[in-house]
């Protein structure tokens, strides 16, 4: 069986940054942060001052809770928040 696109850009385990997250998502670095802030996706770890971070393992449960990929874009402001980890 063929795997998601989405699954193949992430690490089987270990951290992932914003821009794999990102890609994994479908969705720019930008609009990844608008998700975090409505609460669509829990807010990355901090390793250190400035880098931003998250499970692989989190980022998964989240692809897998939507089915795979996230449908925010089309004006869909009703959707739940996904659960942290």
């Amino acid at each position: 069986m063929m795997k998601n696109a989405n699954e193949l850009s992430l690490p089987m385990e270990g951290f992932v940054r914003p821009r794999q997250v990102a890609h994994a998502f479908g969705v720019s670095r930008g609009t990844l942060y608008n998700y975090i802030k409505a609460g669509k996706i829990p807010k990355p770890e901090k390793d250190g001052s400035r880098i931003s971070r998250w499970p692989v393992s989190v980022i998964r449960e989240c692809l897998a809770a939507q089915g795979g990929s996230v449908s925010f874009r089309q004006g869909n402001q009703d959707s739940p928040p996904i659960p942290a980890s």
